[in-house]
Formats: C-alpha cells, sequence, structure tokens
C-alpha cells in the first residue's frame, strides 16, 4: 500500500513534464539572441540553470489553468531575489488603512478589466531603476484622468515623480532607492498635477 502511494504521490508531483535539455538549450538560445544578453562563459551556465527553473515554473503555473499565463520575457534569467532587488522598489506604506464599509464593498466587488474600455496605458518598463511605485502612481492617475470623463489617455512621466518627488514633501520617497504610490498621488495633488510624458 506504501508502494503504491509513494508511486501516485510522484506521478501527481511530476504530471507536468519538464522539457529535455535539448529543448532547454534552443529556447535558452532563442531567449538569448531575442533579447541580445551577453555573458561571460561562467555567467552563462548560471544564467542558463536560473532559466531553467524558470520555465519549469512558467509550465508548472500555465498547466495549472489558471487566470493567467505565463511566458519567458527579458527577465527569464534573474532569479525571484535578483528581480525584487533590481527591478522595484516600493516602500512599505505607513499610512492609515480604510476600514470603511464601503472599502470593504469595493474588494468584494466584481473584477472588472479596463483594458477592455482602453481606460490603461500600455505596459512600460521601468528599466533597473526601483521606481515601480512612480510607474503604478502614474498609471492610476492616467486612468483616474480618463474615467473623469476625458475618454483619452495622456502618457503621464514617472520620471517627474523619480527626480521631484523626494524626501519629506513626498512620504521619504527616494527615487529609484524607493517609494510609496499613495505619497506620489498626494504629490501630485499638491503640485498642480504631472506633466506629460512627451514633455
Amino acid at each position: 500500500m506504501k508502494a503504491f502511494l509513494c508511486i501516485v504521490a510522484l506521478t501527481a508531483v511530476s504530471a507536468v513534464p519538464l522539457l529535455s535539455e535539448s529543448e532547454y538549450q534552443t529556447q535558452f538560445t532563442n531567449f538569448v539572441v531575442h533579447f541580445n544578453k551577453q555573458y561571460s562563459t561562467t555567467e552563462f551556465f548560471h544564467r542558463f540553470a536560473i532559466f531553467k527553473d524558470n520555465v519549469d515554473y512558467i509550465n508548472e503555473q500555465n498547466a495549472a489553468n489558471l487566470t493567467y499565463t505565463l511566458g519567458v520575457n527579458e527577465f527569464s534569467d534573474l532569479t525571484h531575489h535578483e528581480f525584487l532587488t533590481t527591478h522595484t522598489g516600493r516602500l512599505p506604506y505607513s499610512g492609515p488603512v480604510d476600514t470603511t464599509e464601503e472599502f470593504a464593498a469595493d474588494i468584494n466587488a466584481d473584477p472588472f478589466d479596463w483594458r477592455t474600455k482602453n481606460a490603461v496605458t500600455p505596459v512600460k518598463n521601468q528599466g533597473s531603476c526601483g521606481s515601480c511605485w512612480a510607474f503604478s502612481a502614474t498609471g492610476a492617475i492616467e486612468s483616474w484622468n480618463f474615467l473623469l470623463g476625458t475618454k483619452s489617455l495622456i502618457p503621464l512621466a514617472e520620471q517627474q515623480l523619480v527626480d521631484c518627488c523626494r524626501g519629506s514633501t513626498c512620504g521619504g520617497s527616494a527615487g529609484c532607492n524607493g517609494g510609496e504610490e499613495s505619497d506620489a498621488i498626494d504629490w501630485v495633488g499638491k503640485n498642480d498635477g504631472q506633466c506629460k510624458s512627451a514633455d
């Protein structure tokens, strides 16, 4: 009986088939060429191992038939920790938490995808600057402007928040070293708005 349980457990764990070594190599080669990656010899094998782990994770998540689909992108040769330390920068929120019934009702409302109404700008890349806080604040402001009735999306300048929303005037935000979305939105309100990205 124990042997049968062990076999069943092993079958469940390996429900998502791993790729062959040649399939990993082909995918990694395509990844390196597509994203113009350049590694030293030592780094190459390290990045290949990370890439393989990430591909396995992608395949496992996609096999679970979730509401989203993962795929290989320019960050697929980074560990989760490397990505967090080089491409994010959100500081913990220190303000008051809204516990009103209205807020709770909003959280429990049926989900709605504003992309279907063209109320959000395309995905942007913050690069290696820890400015996710500025990008998310900017995205919220862009959509809010759209929903106010303009019905046009105006791309705004994240760089303005990174450069100008700093220190005690902006909740302790520190440019590429992190910040908080609500502090950035508050700063925009106190400073007569946000520049257009084109400006």
